[in-house]
């Protein structure tokens, strides 16, 4: 199938094509050093590690932490 007889993509369609893959490979990274860098990649990164059941206490640590801030920053 040649590109021009796609059909155009929406937006949102676009957005999912083009960052899949690097949701991906942030939801199975063993990048530790994205927590205070690049919070919704640490957040991808995050999930994945918690459905996969691979976290430790650090990990905890960092999500008791942004949910601390979260919360303060909903309060105020």
């Amino acid at each position: 199938m040649s590109l021009d007889s796609q059909q155009p993509r929406t937006p949102a369609e676009q957005w999912k094509q083009d960052t899949d893959p690097l949701i991906e490979k942030l939801l199975h990274s063993g990048d530790r050093s994205l927590h205070g860098k690049d919070s919704l990649a640490w957040m991808f990164h995050i999930i994945g590690r918690l459905q996969s059941g691979r976290f430790d206490r650090i990990d905890l640590a960092h999500i008791i932490s942004t949910f601390l801030v979260q919360a303060d920053d909903l309060f105020t």
